[in-house]
């Protein structure tokens, strides 16, 4: 699973894609939604757990092309208009952080997983609307940059 940082453009490299002298780049430091709130996990030492669970579920997602034992483990959910839920851990007293992601529609992303939003959370979800207004933010711009290409 590739992954792009929206609403950075590039596709992140990751660990077993370098190639020599290649500096890599970590979640935290992409840019973007999601690294905003993954970096917002290291600020505070009590959520220093997390930010290893998180970072080393999405280093084992990036090696994986075959999601669906996730999806069977509840680790990924599909929740409605094209977007799928990461939950790291799937569930925990402590709570759990959530990435809010969808496919993404240009063959240069190479399929790679558009990450739009993600919420560290207790109860209820409270990002799922700012997911769903990022996903048509980008795929608004897909449409124009496919008409800007028949021009």
């Amino acid at each position: 699973m590739l992954y792009i940082f929206y609403p950075k453009e590039n596709v992140h490299i990751n660990k077993s894609q370098l190639e020599k002298d290649m500096p890599y780049i970590e979640y935290k430091d992409e840019g973007g939604y999601v690294s905003t709130e993954i970096n917002n996990l290291l600020k505070k030492r009590k959520y220093n757990w997390l930010y290893l669970k998180v970072v080393d579920f999405l280093d084992k997602l990036a090696e994986d092309d075959d999601l669906s034992a996730y999806f069977n483990l509840e680790l990924l959910k599909a929740i409605g208009d094209g977007l799928i839920e990461m939950r790291i851990p799937k569930t925990d007293k402590k709570g759990v952080f959530r990435i809010y992601y969808c496919n993404s529609e240009l063959k240069r992303e190479c399929g790679a997983s558009v990450l739009l939003e993600a919420e560290y959370k207790h109860g209820d979800p409270m990002k799922i609307g700012a997911a769903r207004k990022r996903k048509s933010e980008y795929l608004e711009k897909i449409k124009k940059e496919r008409k800007n290409e028949k021009n």
